[in-house]
């Protein structure tokens, strides 16, 4: 069922799918019990946002002009940003 999606072949969303495994292992592993449940649980929203960003279309409605939107690659690393801060 997925594997006909269109964004598994993008790169990368692959990659980003990637990171997301490896951070999500690292933080769960490797993070100090009291950091588990507060950093690692925003970095591992973080990059899950990234992929599933990746994963879809920027809205129809939006202006030319928002150039960063205008792509899913720009449209993740956008949104990606805006929840870090």
């Amino acid at each position: 069922m997925f594997e006909n999606s269109r964004h598994h072949s993008l790169i990368a969303w692959q990659r980003a799918d990637d990171l997301f495994i490896k951070l999500h292992l690292l933080t769960l592993n490797h993070f100090p019990a009291f950091e588990k449940f507060e950093l690692g649980s925003q970095l591992r929203k973080a990059a899950y946002s990234v992929a599933a960003n990746i994963s879809i279309s920027p809205k129809p409605h939006l202006p030319k002009s928002a150039t960063a939107y205008t792509s899913p690659i720009g449209f993740a690393i956008s949104t990606t940003i805006l929840q870090l801060n």
